[in-house]
């Protein structure tokens, strides 16, 4: 969905918002996680101007190494909220103001949440089948969120789907 990445950019255009300011750029990864969460509910025009970015950016420093087998005790404290970052681009993308005549706007927005959610569970359950210590994982998602999660999938992607 090509489109949608460019949407942010698009939707402050719409909304009269100025792009993030240079000053974002001096603070911490943290700093700007805490910033765009603030503004998930009041302003997600910008949460998602500071979260995708900042999504990209810890794509690229490799923060976390789900594929090399990385549990939950291999993540610093410090970076753990950072896992969020898709539930909360997700949770701003659902908060994106529409306008008459924008359903399919409105459509994209809302398929481009169920993607971010289902990359933030999927991250919970690598998490959980990478620890070493049962405990641990159980406390990431329960057998039985586990199992509510498997079957959102299979639903999401046996169904007809919206995305067609």
């Amino acid at each position: 969905m090509p489109e949608l990445e460019n949407n942010s950019a698009a939707a402050a255009a719409a909304a009269g918002s100025d792009p993030p300011q240079k000053e974002e750029q001096n603070l911490s990864l943290s700093e700007r996680y805490d910033k765009a969460v603030n503004l998930c509910e009041s302003s997600p025009v910008s949460a998602i101007e500071i979260l995708e970015p900042l999504q990209h950016e810890i794509a690229r420093l490799s923060l976390f190494s789900l594929s090399s087998g990385e549990s939950l005790q291999d993540i610093s404290t410090k970076s753990l909220p950072l896992l969020a970052i898709e539930h909360f681009l997700a949770l701003a993308y659902t908060r994106l103001p529409t306008g008459p005549g924008q359903m399919s706007q409105r459509r994209q927005h809302l398929i481009k949440s169920m993607d971010l959610w289902t990359n933030f569970l999927q991250t919970l359950e690598s998490l959980a089948s990478n620890s070493t210590d049962e405990e641990d994982g159980a406390r990431i998602l329960s057998a039985a969120e586990q199992k509510e999660y498997h079957t959102l999938i299979c639903l999401l992607y046996t169904s007809p789907s919206p995305r067609d």
